[in-house]
């Protein structure tokens, strides 16, 4: 389970800070978004935005690690006939 979802987290997340500097975007790879631009209604740096990024793999791989513990507690919970 852990390498057919949580090693790809990683994967994107060394591709993330290989590719793209927090600070400094490459010309014609800035991950800014601009409000009113291509349908979007927001407007965030390139900065601010990688670390959203950045931070969103970051919390779906703690997700996906502790997702077979999760699995199991809920199904032994279903299946207690005490509760």
């Amino acid at each position: 389970f852990l390498r057919a979802s949580r090693d790809p987290a990683d994967q994107m997340l060394k591709w993330l800070r290989e590719s793209f500097s927090p600070e400094r975007p490459e010309a014609g790879f800035s991950l800014a978004i601009d409000a009113g631009k291509g349908g979007a209604r927001l407007t965030h740096s390139h900065t601010r935005q990688y670390r959203f990024v950045e931070q969103s793999l970051m919390l779906w791989r703690e997700i996906l690690t502790h997702m077979f513990r999760l699995w199991t507690l809920t199904d032994g919970d279903l299946l207690d006939t005490d509760h």
